[in-house]
């Protein structure tokens, strides 16, 4: 079943690209924009601020996901899909929700994430690991979607 899922990440992560509202046109590359002598000290800060690297480096993440960190690299997977703040995404066959914690912290309490798993997934292994950790706080902007991938349930536009 492991092998099931991890095949289906890369659906997983187009499905992602197809969400929200794409990055400042200064950011889409996921750099910071360059530095203007006119930006104020609060506009440099908000510049210098990675969202997703922010979400990783979140102290609140288990030790257990920081060291899936260097095999599943989290940071180059949202930047190449430019998940931002204030996106909705799916997060499609989410398991235990490694990924959907850290795309809840990156969008913020503007965004959405639809964390779903099949109720095969969800029986077999994957029902109480996921409701401990969205039980977290930080983590209210995440929808659990126990649904099969072809009916999901959600509205049209709704990503």
């Amino acid at each position: 079943m492991i092998a099931f899922s991890r095949s289906l990440l890369p659906l997983s992560l187009v499905i992602l690209s197809a969400c929200g509202a794409a990055p400042s046109p200064g950011n889409a590359a996921g750099t910071a924009p360059a530095k203007s002598e006119a930006q104020s000290p609060s506009e440099e800060a908000e510049a210098a601020t990675d969202p997703i690297q922010d979400a990783i480096a979140n102290p609140s993440r288990s030790e257990e996901d920081r060291l899936r960190d260097a095999d599943r690299n989290p940071g180059d997977v949202l930047r190449f899909f430019q998940i931002a703040p204030g996106m909705a995404v799916a997060d499609l066959m989410t398991g235990k929700g490694y990924y959907a914690e850290i795309l809840a912290r990156v969008v913020g309490e503007g965004g959405r994430v639809y964390a779903q798993n099949t109720p095969f997934v969800v029986e077999r292994f994957a029902d109480a690991p996921l409701s401990e950790r969205l039980a977290r706080p930080g983590l209210e902007n995440v929808v659990r979607v126990d649904r099969e991938l072809t009916d999901l349930g959600l509205e049209p536009g709704s990503l």
